[in-house]
């Protein structure tokens, strides 16, 4: 690893620390534990783990490797923050399974399409894949991991109407289920499985939406306590994970699930006691669906316009900056075309 190298790791390590330490405060109102501003700011904050984990493989370097070992945890909480906002809404409008898919799936479906056709465009352009029109119309992968989650949710919410702890135990099982299924699958060839262990962070979301003020509550009377005991087991599992992810089932799926729960234990624990949230890591978590849809097509183009030309670490901020600047554009674009469909009758919410 070369100086320049070096220096610029150092410099995006000491960049994340800033997203997430900058604005940090302590809190004394139960009501904002884990409210829309902290989990937004700390959407924004897992961000920068995307480009750093989906690097080309000509950007490796320890530094790189040491976060993206532990980068899934960026996708877990992603998954957790889905969770954790359908069940609360929820809880407030059970009447809402009614209409569930029409709330849901066209912000996700359109703003999906539309990524994919100026990110298609641009991959077909600069060469960067083969010209495949079709695939315009498939959801991004992430997308379909989340929505086999929400045919879980809504699946329990019809099937067990107002038994609401059987509805929740019914979408942990189909969640747990599919999770396994896709593992073997994919040892044996057979599916192109991504996001089996973080996918458990929805399940994660679920029981904090119902447990998440028992659970402030306990944290709270011995912080510094609990704090430890869950930055310890983190360590520790962590530690086990390195050496163990290589061993079939125990080790990359069973130790990575726990790992997972471990450290957003942690985190969640931190957050008793201090919120999130600042300029850059808030205007990041508001563009988090676009972020997630837009930024492997400009690792593509840049791999073609750029590739080894410049320095590992150079290109990795390059396609950290890149991405946040289409979505933001996207995210402008796209907003209006949301709600008009929105406002038309079939779409229209009822109450």
């Amino acid at each position: 690893m070369t100086t320049t190298t070096t220096i610029i790791m150092i410099l995006i390590v000491i960049f994340m620390a800033c997203e997430l330490l900058i604005g940090m405060k302590t809190y004394d109102e139960p009501g904002r534990f884990f409210d829309i501003t902290s989990t937004k700011a700390l959407r924004g904050f897992w961000y920068i783990w995307l480009p750093l984990t989906h690097a080309p493989d000509f950007c490796a370097n320890p530094i790189q490797d040491a976060i993206t070992s532990f980068g899934y945890i960026s996708i877990t909480f992603f998954f957790m923050t889905s969770g954790y906002g359908l069940m609360l809404s929820y809880n407030r409008n059970p009447g809402q399974i009614g209409y569930f898919w029409r709330k849901r799936l066209p912000k996700l479906l359109l703003t999906n399409l539309i990524i994919n056709v100026i990110g298609f465009i641009a991959v077909w352009v600069t060469g960067a894949r083969e010209f495949e029109p079709w695939k315009i119309l498939i959801p991004d992968p992430w997308l379909i991991w989340l929505m086999v989650c929400y045919l879980a949710f809504w699946l329990g919410a019809l099937i067990f109407r107002e038994k609401r702890t059987a509805a929740r135990i019914f979408t942990y099982i189909a969640i747990t289920a599919f999770s396994i299924a896709a593992y073997f699958l994919k040892k044996g060839g057979l599916m192109e499985a991504t996001w089996e262990t973080e996918v458990f962070g929805f399940v994660w979301g679920m029981m904090l939406a119902v447990h998440g003020q028992a659970f402030y509550r306990y944290v709270k009377e011995r912080w510094l306590a609990a704090t430890g005991v869950f930055c310890l087991v983190s360590l520790a599992l962590g530690l086990t994970y390195l050496k163990f992810k290589p061993v079939f089932f125990v080790g990359e799926y069973l130790t990575k699930i726990v790992l997972g729960a471990a450290i957003t234990l942690f985190i969640l624990a931190v957050h008793v006691r201090y919120a999130f949230g600042n300029k850059v890591s808030l205007f990041l978590g508001e563009l988090t669906l676009e972020l997630f849809l837009i930024h492997m097509f400009v690792i593509n183009v840049m791999e073609v316009l750029v590739g080894e030309s410049i320095d590992p670490a150079l290109f990795i901020v390059i396609i950290a900056v890149i991405p946040v600047i289409l979505a933001y554009l996207c995210h402008l674009a796209i907003k209006p075309v949301v709600a008009a469909v929105m406002r038309l009758p079939f779409f229209a919410q009822k109450s």
